[in-house]
């Protein structure tokens, strides 16, 4: 299969030991790529100390098939770096329940603490006890 150009945005920021990443737009395997790549310069200097990762889905926001597959391996290899929770905003987008659906069944698998919020700050104040209680 032949490589694409990135698809949709993303905006990734870290502070207080958590990855903020909103997303917006389709998400396919390249981008993703991309976005693999820089957590994993924001989370390196850490040497395993734990971290947690708020996403948030923007407008339109969704992942292709081969996204999902990739995501599920970036967030396995991040669990081995010190992810601990992640919280996942998804607010009032356009296809909430299919988003929600897709979260449940890809964290359940996963043994990660998680949990799906309508608010970043929700998320924020949950993700920091999380890390705090570690």
């Amino acid at each position: 299969m032949g490589r694409f150009a990135p698809h949709g945005a993303f905006e990734l920021s870290f502070e207080d030991h958590i990855i903020h990443l909103k997303v917006v737009g389709q998400t396919n395997l390249e981008q993703l790529e991309m976005i693999g790549e820089e957590i994993l310069r924001q989370v390196q200097p850490l040497a395993g100390r734990p971290f947690a990762l708020l996403m948030e889905f923007g407008d339109e926001a969704f992942l292709t098939a081969e996204a999902v597959a990739k995501s599920q391996e970036l967030v396995v290899r991040d669990i081995e770096l010190g992810l601990c929770a992640s919280g996942i905003v998804v607010g009032a987008i356009e296809f909430r329940e299919l988003t929600v659906g897709l979260v449940t069944s890809f964290y359940e698998k996963l043994g990660l603490s998680w949990g799906i919020f309508d608010t970043v700050a929700d998320a924020q104040e949950w993700l920091k006890s999380e890390i705090d209680r570690l």
